[in-house]
């Protein structure tokens, strides 16, 4: 009878723990479609570089899954100079499209405000064609002040 109490009482804290476990686990996974400023200020001492950190925490935004790959325009010409097809992650920046993701190597994380990725579905219900591959939409801090 001695045992059964004891397991009645460990499972019960057990219980009422659980909950509490599950809410930081949540906190801190975060949104995995999003990178807070919290987020990156937490992580400086690990990454100095926008390509660095997001290689760290959510690489699969530098490596989306394959699907569609339509080109941009129906006969396959450029948008603005830029390439008809995605053929990386778009970057845009304070809303300005970029026309490398090789600019992520040199964005100190320190002057970033928030990062979130769009997958391709949604990359291309907002901003249309030549997204196939996906979005990472970066705000800088200075943009936020204005």
């Amino acid at each position: 009878m001695r045992r059964s109490g004891r397991s009645i009482a460990l499972l019960i804290i057990a219980l009422v723990g659980f909950p509490t476990l599950l809410h930081a686990q949540n906190k801190s996974r975060g949104d995995r479609n999003k990178i807070t400023h919290d987020e990156l200020v937490e992580s400086a001492a690990t990454a100095s570089t926008a390509y660095d950190l997001i290689h760290i925490m959510r690489p699969l935004w530098l490596e989306p899954a394959q699907g569609r790959m339509a080109s941009a325009r129906a006969d396959g010409g450029s948008d603005s100079g830029i390439s008809g097809t995605a053929q990386e992650v778009v970057v845009y920046v304070n809303g300005n499209r970029q026309p490398s993701l090789d600019l992520l190597k040199t964005m100190r994380v320190a002057g970033i405000l928030e990062m979130r990725y769009l997958d391709q579905n949604r990359a291309i219900q907002m901003r249309g064609p030549g997204h196939e591959k996906g979005v990472i939409e970066i705000t800088l801090i200075d943009a936020a002040k204005r």
